[in-house]
């Protein structure tokens, strides 16, 4: 089923580059590289990976999205987009040497050899990321947006940063204040794992789940008391209203865990008002907004810490960002969708749902 919904995506990015005019379009991106100031670098790192010999094309798909995005964005007046390819070999990362005929590619290892391969895959992706950091930094860009392969954009996802950097993350900032450490920021996170996103016992949680039973109880009162106007019978008990209200707090809290919060949340995506930022959990790097004043020296730590199965790239930048006192931020609901089924670090997923 994920296989078969991959196909398909695939198909019809590589027939939206297919169509593309080659020469043109990387003139039209290479164009951009000279433009300044940048506002924003839009980075792809990535890997080759097939599955059992079976090309997934992610990075196709992103790149063909990211394009479609290009060309219609109005709210970023100066981007760059460049691949970074990290592919170390044996061989060489053919989808992305193709995809080189129409984007800017940089290369990590340029000769693909395999005696570039570093024996601790926590440890190369560590210094994939940094090396792809590097390279957008040398722009000079306000933001740098670095994406993995694997994360497909939303089509209103530069609208909705953009308005959420103006009204939410950087509104102090543009007035003009002077700001103490605290209203320092490091990153927005604009993907967080669908599956972490439910109902959960955290405080914040409980009081969002309360508020919507609040909403459901009014709501009933509400109509129970409609219903109480039409007849002429008085009533001056108050025990029928508080038991609609509570019928309808129950009914409504019951609904919201049973839909589940992660579909609720698409209902925010009627206004960019409507989107959420909040603090940001340590884990995952899909797709991550950086100001770019912190990425230098972000990557002097980055070179410096060794990188584990226990103490990966994401929890390794989170360290760095607590050490200096920065916040971080996560959107919700998400403006990236993850369909990388084949880890680069663990090969198939375990539960294919969360890629249809």
């Amino acid at each position: 089923m994920v296989t078969e919904q991959n196909d398909e995506r695939a198909k019809l990015a590589s027939q939206y580059i297919a169509d593309l005019d080659a020469e043109k379009t990387l003139s039209e991106y290479r164009k951009m590289i000279d433009a300044n100031p940048v506002d924003v670098v839009v980075g792809i790192i990535t890997v080759q990976r097939n599955f059992r010999n079976h090309q997934m094309k992610y990075l196709t798909q992103v790149m063909a999205q990211l394009d479609r995005l290009f060309r219609v964005d109005t709210s970023f007046s100066q981007k760059v987009l460049f691949i970074c390819n990290t592919h170390a070999g044996p061989g060489v990362h053919q989808e992305a040497i193709k995809l080189a005929q129409y984007f800017p590619l940089f290369s990590r290892f340029p000769n693909g050899s395999s005696s570039h391969v570093i024996l601790d895959q926590f440890e190369k992706e560590k210094q994939d990321y940094a090396f792809c950091l590097k390279t957008a930094l040398g722009y000079q860009p306000k933001y740098i947006l670095l994406i993995e392969d694997d994360a497909l954009p939303h089509p209103d996802m530069f609208g909705t940063v953009r308005y959420v950097l103006d009204h939410a993350v950087e509104r102090l900032r543009n007035s003009g204040l002077q700001l103490d450490d605290q209203h320092k920021w490091a990153y927005l996170k604009l993907f967080y794992p669908e599956k972490w996103q439910g109902y959960a016992k955290e405080f914040e949680l409980c009081l969002e789940l309360l508020a919507l039973g609040v909403l459901g109880g009014w709501v009933s009162l509400c109509a129970f008391l409609l219903c109480l106007s039409h007849t002429r019978r008085p009533h001056y008990s108050t025990t029928p209203q508080r038991l609609a209200f509570m019928l309808g707090a129950c009914y409504m809290i019951f609904f919201a865990v049973l839909v589940g919060r992660q579909n609720l949340l698409e209902f925010r995506r009627l206004s960019y008002g409507l989107y959420r930022v909040k603090a940001a959990p340590q884990c995952c790097t899909p797709a991550v907004l950086y100001r770019s004043c912190v990425v230098s020296d972000l990557v002097d730590h980055l070179d410096r810490t060794k990188c584990t199965k226990r103490a990966p790239v994401d929890l390794v930048i989170d360290a760095y960002t607590v050490k200096h006192n920065f916040r971080n931020y996560v959107i919700e609901p998400n403006l990236f969708k993850h369909i990388g089924y084949i880890s680069t670090l663990k090969g198939p997923a375990r539960d294919p749902s969360f890629f249809i």
